[in-house]
């Protein structure tokens, strides 16, 4: 059994919105373009088709990953850890000894991970494994 990978509600969300997204308002879109390229020939001249074709293939594909990804995954809420254990969903102060800098970050799972937000990720280490002053 593949083990899943750890994301919380605002990420799930995200994820799910990207998706319907791209279902939606762009696939439809690609198909729109597509089928009005298809009306000029399927021919290796004809670019627009190359084109429209390979942009739907690439949304596809990214339509299959996010598919794959919301499969795999398991929303973590409100757990308890040790004091001094930093783990899943654990909002964290880290302070810079030599600029006095302090920020705060939430450890997330890697499909949310985004620095310039706050978002840390673990990658696939266990519980316990960061230590937090």
């Amino acid at each position: 059994m593949k083990q899943k990978v750890p994301i919380t509600r605002s990420g799930h969300r995200m994820l799910l919105k990207e998706l319907s997204h791209l279902r939606r308002v762009v696939r439809p879109e690609v198909l729109e373009e597509l089928h009005e390229a298809r009306g000029y020939g399927v021919k290796i001249e004809n670019q627009q088709f190359l084109l429209a074709r390979e942009r739907h293939a690439t949304i596809q594909k990214s339509i299959n990953e996010l598919e794959e990804k919301l499969a795999a995954c398991e929303i973590f809420v409100g757990r308890k850890y040790f004091f001094k254990q930093v783990g899943f969903g654990t909002v964290i102060t880290v302070e810079n000894l030599h600029s006095g800098k302090v920020n705060r970050f939430q450890m997330v799972g890697p499909w949310e991970s985004d620095i310039s937000e706050g978002r840390l990720s673990g990658g696939q280490r266990p519980h316990g494994a960061w230590r937090r002053r």
